[in-house]
């Protein structure tokens, strides 16, 4: 069951299952934190119980919201890491974007458009990377890629990915021969029949970007494929005329945070929360 829009006062939240499941709701407010006063939340949690969810997740958070959903006696669930990129010409993460394109530009690994067909060899790919609280059902897939006004759904499959270089460790000379450097697993060898092997998630709306998912097979990691989906990622705001890109991550999520910080992102000192409360 995908989401639907709950309008209570001058509140507003996209509300529905949670992946899926038939005890769990999720609640994501669409207007800031002055409306979400005890009044709204109450209400919302009303019909949710009526709906016969026990317990209720929010999206992430802010600080404002956060301290509203505290006060209806909501508890924290997790934190995430919230990291910007900005856009604007000449800044300090646009110029990384610029000059860290350039050897996918030479060598051109492939990128494809992602289809309704594409599903579930995306939603494996993501079941993969993600624990089964986070991991995307077919309704969560495309609720995200619902979430903004315009979205741009990118796979990369294991032929595409053949020809990527694997990253190159630190300290590593210029020049370095491919054959002195560690070895990394075959794309070609971890994944049946050309499936996918990765895939980005990516949203617009006014002047903002949104990294909304990102997702490499296991087996694939360490060969490029997630430098190449971030980067088209930011290609394709910057051409709709974002001037900020975001992205959050988990907190133990350590490889990802390393992989947007060093392709430009700058760590937000504010988390973003997820907040849970029981409804019985």
């Amino acid at each position: 069951m995908a989401l639907t829009q709950l309008t209570i006062g001058d509140a507003r939240f996209r509300a529905g299952r949670w992946q899926g499941r038939a005890d769990l709701a999720t609640l994501i407010p669409l207007t800031d934190a002055r409306t979400l006063h005890r009044e709204s939340l109450r209400a919302a949690r009303t019909v949710l119980q009526n709906q016969g969810f026990s317990a209720v997740v929010t999206s992430p958070v802010g600080p404002p919201e956060r301290t509203a959903f505290l006060q209806d006696d909501f508890s924290e669930r997790e934190q995430l890491h919230l990291l910007r990129y900005d856009l604007h010409p000449g800044s300090a993460s646009g110029r990384t974007l610029d000059g860290r394109h350039r050897p996918w530009q030479r060598k051109r690994p492939r990128t494809r458009r992602g289809t309704r067909r594409d599903w579930d060899e995306i939603l494996a790919v993501d079941q993969q990377s993600f624990d089964e609280f986070w991991a995307f059902d077919r309704d969560g897939l495309k609720d995200s890629i619902d979430a903004t006004p315009l979205s741009r759904l990118r796979i990369i499959r294991s032929t595409d990915a053949a020809g990527t270089p694997p990253a190159t460790p630190p300290g590593t000379p210029a020049g370095t021969p491919a054959a002195t450097q560690p070895s990394r697993p075959s794309i070609q060898r971890s994944a049946r029949n050309n499936e996918a092997v990765g895939y980005a998630l990516t949203g617009h709306s006014g002047g903002s970007g949104y990294l909304q998912r990102l997702a490499v097979h296991p087996a694939c990691r360490q060969q490029g494929i997630g430098t190449l989906l971030v980067n088209d990622a930011l290609s394709w705001i910057r051409r709709r005329g974002a001037v900020t890109g975001w992205v959050n991550t988990q907190k133990t999520n350590e490889s990802a945070l390393r992989l947007y910080q060093k392709l430009g992102f700058t760590l937000q000192e504010h988390p973003l929360t997820v907040m849970y409360r029981s409804l019985t």
